[in-house]
């Protein structure tokens, strides 16, 4: 009795002078979730955290007696319970358990990327790095690294750089610069990362024609793929593309400034949504009716530029204004700031995606995810991409 006695007191003595542990698991769907920050509150002291392991396990060691409340945070989620009291009393606690599920059930995802050009060096590239016999899969290449992200969006939108036509004659838009158009395979390439949507006004829309560009828009019909900033009439390229994703009406706008001299000779502007304050606030005004959330792409600004200029700036805003949730922007081929303004969102430009261009800058990007509850963006996150030696993008961060 005294032997047993004394072990006792050695044992309490021990957790004492070394301390207790309090440790636990969080999960999701019976998984265990990384990246929760657990808060332990003590009476006395500081509050302690620590974030759980890609297990969902954590712990607290070297504690003393007392009460504790221990609290699991991670945005988007909440946990079952919210938070636990527990006592310590000489002994350790262990196996906590929280259940994580998301706040959102009804959420929905936007997906945004820069400019795709499939043509050029990024061809040369494919068919230089595919390996398997059937070709018709080849333009899947650029996408590789990157695809089972873009499917995880609701809607994923990209700016399409290069048409996808066999018809027309190449134009030179202007000296030392260049003309693209995708051979017709490179819808598949479209297809296999998941787009769902896709701007077609921007300063290459016409580079091999007018019968090019209506061929391109035709092949994107063939194939499903929705399209918007283009047309075969100018009332239909200002026209949204509209889709109802769980009982929420999404329209996409998309527009250009830059163009080339001779669009107007030949009336392309007819058929690419030409961006000036005029027309971007009766096409949002049109709009509003049908949609409960309104996307604008926008394709202005100036080449290399890190930072939007003043017409950027009032041609954002002002869709802002006139009742637009977020705009995305492109052309400078780099990235550009990402900001809050009033109730929506502005990324000036999300630089290249898919690109074959040189400068170490121009090999940046960023794709934008936007989560929707309720009709409103509750979440903005821009994910930093690198395209690779062989033009393709990876995911680098999120913040």
């Amino acid at each position: 009795m005294i032997k047993k006695k004394l072990t006792a007191i050695f044992i309490v003595s021990l957790l004492l002078l070394f301390g207790c542990k309090i440790d636990g698991k969080v999960s999701y769907n019976m998984q265990g979730l990384e990246g929760v920050n657990i808060e332990l509150k003590p009476e006395v002291f500081d509050a302690l955290s620590v974030l759980t392991d890609k297990n969902g396990v954590f712990a607290f060691n070297d504690l003393t007696n007392g009460n504790y409340v221990i609290t699991p945070s991670l945005e988007g989620y909440i946990f079952e319970p919210s938070s636990q009291n527990i006592t310590i009393n000489n002994f350790p606690f262990s196996n906590l358990t929280f259940i994580a599920k998301k706040q959102y059930d009804d959420s929905i995802k936007l997906i945004f990327t820069g400019d795709i050009m499939l043509e050029r060096n990024v061809k040369k590239m494919i068919d230089a790095q595919w390996t398997s016999s059937d070709l018709s899969q080849r333009y899947s290449f650029p996408f590789l690294k990157i695809a089972d992200y873009l499917k995880s969006g609701d809607l994923t939108f990209g700016n399409l750089e290069s048409i996808i036509s066999d018809k027309g004659e190449k134009k030179v838009p202007w000296p030392f610069c260049c003309s693209f158009r995708a051979e017709t395979d490179a819808m598949y390439g479209l297809l296999f990362a998941g787009f769902d949507v896709v701007s077609t006004a921007n300063n290459h829309s016409a580079d091999y024609g007018k019968d090019a560009f209506i061929d391109s828009l035709y092949r994107l019909d063939q194939a499903g793929l929705t399209y918007c900033g283009g047309g075969t009439t100018k009332e239909k390229a200002h026209s949204p593309a509209i889709f109802n994703v769980k009982n929420t009406k999404i329209a996409y706008l998309a527009y250009t400034n830059v163009g080339n001299t001779w669009w107007d000779k030949e009336d392309i502007k007819s058929n690419v949504a030409w961006l000036d304050a005029e027309s971007l606030k009766t096409d949002i005004y049109n709009a509003i009716p049908q949609a409960d959330i309104i996307i604008v792409s926008m394709h202005f600004g100036v080449e290399y530029q890190t930072e939007p200029n003043n017409s950027q700036k009032e041609l954002a805003q002002l869709a802002i204004d006139s009742g637009a949730s977020l705009v995305i922007g492109h052309h400078p081929h780099v990235t550009q700031p990402v900001e809050a303004y009033k109730n929506g969102y502005i990324a000036y430009s999300l630089g290249n995606f898919v690109f074959d261009q040189s400068n170490e800058d121009t090999h940046r990007g960023l794709v934008i995810e936007a989560e929707i509850v309720n009709n409103q963006i509750v979440n903005l996150k821009a994910v930093d991409i690198l395209i690779n030696e062989f033009y393709q993008p990876e995911i680098v961060s999120a913040y």
